[in-house]
């Protein structure tokens, strides 16, 4: 099977370059048109200036890439932006990506010390509400 269109998505400017960014290559590699959606930075957690290191992942991988500026360990306050932004781009978006790549919900028993996890299973689970029946969700992380 040929994917030929595919979208991305992060909860952090990192997760994309950290957790498929090797598959992602190989797909474009084969011509498909990829986009990459990250929608928040990875600070405090990170040093530097992790919106050009992601920018500079995403030119380097010859990706489209988007930052969106959400707080990060706060997306259960913006969910319904969030499910706003995915479903307007569901919508506008033709034809709609043949693959969505994703965090998976994580579930890890120290999410209360490490709330950014949180941040991950709000996408996975806006995702599935904005795109569970058009196409494929495959998860770059596995729920713990």
């Amino acid at each position: 099977m040929t994917i030929k269109k595919v979208l991305a998505l992060a909860p952090h400017t990192d997760d994309i370059e950290l957790g498929c960014s090797g598959f992602l290559s190989k797909l474009k590699k084969q011509s498909a048109q990829i986009d990459a959606v990250s929608f928040s930075a990875a600070q405090p957690l990170s040093v530097g200036n992790p919106v050009e290191e992601f920018k500079d992942a995403m030119s380097i991988l010859n990706i489209d890439g988007e930052f969106l500026d959400f707080k990060p360990r706060y997306f259960h306050e913006k969910r319904q932006d969030i499910l706003d932004y995915l479903w307007n781009r569901n919508k506008d978006n033709i034809p709609i990506p043949e693959l969505i790549h994703s965090h998976g919900n994580v579930r890890i028993a120290h999410c209360l010390e490490h709330p950014c996890y949180g941040d991950h299973g709000m996408i996975c689970s806006e995702c599935r509400r904005a795109y569970a029946n058009s196409v494929t969700l495959p998860c770059y992380s596995k729920e713990l």
